[in-house]
């Protein structure tokens, strides 16, 4: 199933938002920056992304540097519940600017195309919320495959984590698919 098809009711979600003049246009990117973001994704999500952009030396420094500005690295002191608390951290794909994520929206992470304006023109945080509803739809589409995807990249780059934060999450991916592809095998 391809990166679109996982993505499409979420797309056309934003499509139909769009078409009433609701979208990220007018807004300096509260919901990816440090003041609001702490998203995270699946193994993947993250394949899904190293698989459709141009790795360079530039976007891993990127990744480096987001990762320890933020110390997305140390996983956050737990709350004493079954979930801990996230860290807050700068998209490495925001470039500061209204609408302004370098990802294709066919490889933009589930949380992020579920997170949507709910007034037209929005420049002010609050003023959008996760549409929790739409994003269980989208994760009761196909749940036996994408388990299983998750399942075979998690075995095959030797990945122990369900979701981590973007940096790391590719990161991980990056060096691990570099050691894949150069031995054949996983050091």
């Amino acid at each position: 199933m391809t990166p679109f098809k996982r993505r499409q009711l979420l797309l056309q979600n934003m499509r139909e938002l769009d078409s009433k003049g609701i979208n990220c246009l007018s807004c300096p990117g509260y919901c990816c920056s440090f003041t609001c973001n702490s998203m995270q994704i699946t193994p993947l999500e993250a394949f899904d992304i190293v698989s459709s952009i141009e790795l360079t030396n530039q976007l891993v420094q990127t990744l480096q540097e987001t990762a320890d500005k933020y110390r997305l690295w140390q996983d956050p002191p737990g709350n004493g519940l079954s979930h801990y608390t996230r860290r807050y951290y700068t998209c490495p794909f925001f470039d500061h600017k209204p609408g302004g994520c370098l990802l294709p929206p066919e490889v933009k992470p589930y949380g992020c195309l579920g997170f949507n304006p709910q007034i037209e023109k929005v420049s002010q945080e609050g003023l959008c919320h996760s549409d929790q509803d739409l994003l269980e739809k989208r994760d009761q589409f196909n749940p036996t495959w994408e388990n299983e995807e998750n399942q075979k990249i998690k075995e095959k780059f030797n990945i122990n984590w369900d979701k981590k934060p973007i940096p790391i999450a590719l990161l991980e991916l990056i060096k691990k698919e570099i050691l894949y592809n150069v031995s054949g095998v996983l050091v």
